[in-house]
């Protein structure tokens, strides 16, 4: 191991966030948390320079999250599923989501996303893959706890759609 240095002013400190590799080599931040909170901003680093940016974003962004997914769609595109934020909740310090939304790295524009059919409990701690055919991407969601502490061993298949 050797740390590795970069420029500019790194995301604030955080735990159970996502990072995912884009095709241009560029690693997009999003989620997480902290003692006290959970984070909605995404952040990028730029791997060629090791330079950390922040930018602005438009749309309707999802809600702060932890232990989600954001799985890569088609090298720019990320797909941001489940998770939780512990600290939006009073009662028992967990609001879990289950909500499917998606960051267009390239005009960084957020989209929520409709989906049909019987949608998978919401999860925190799951696993989500892209599997690219001719006829799109599919992507294949595994696992994770549920709002009862529960170990899942589901499997739910999503086409979204371009």
């Amino acid at each position: 191991w050797k740390r590795a240095l970069s420029g500019g002013k790194p995301p604030f400190a955080r735990a159970y966030h996502s990072a995912t590799l884009l095709a241009d080599g560029r690693v997009l931040v999003f989620g997480g948390n902290d003692a006290d909170r959970s984070f909605k901003r995404p952040h990028m680093l730029e791997l060629d320079c090791m330079t950390w940016h922040h930018p602005e974003v438009s749309g309707d962004p999802p809600l702060p999250r932890t232990g989600h997914t954001a799985t890569c769609l088609d090298g720019y595109r990320v797909l941001i599923h489940g998770g939780w934020d512990y600290a939006a909740s009073d009662d028992d310090g967990y609001e879990f989501r289950e909500d499917v939304a998606m960051l267009d790295t390239r005009s960084w524009q957020w989209v929520k996303i409709a989906v049909s059919g019987p949608a998978p409990a919401p999860r925190v701690g799951h696993s989500m893959v892209p599997l690219h055919t001719p006829c799109g991407t599919q992507l294949f969601l595994f696992g994770g706890r549920d709002e009862s502490d529960e170990a899942l061993a589901d499997l739910y298949a999503l086409r979204p759609k371009n």
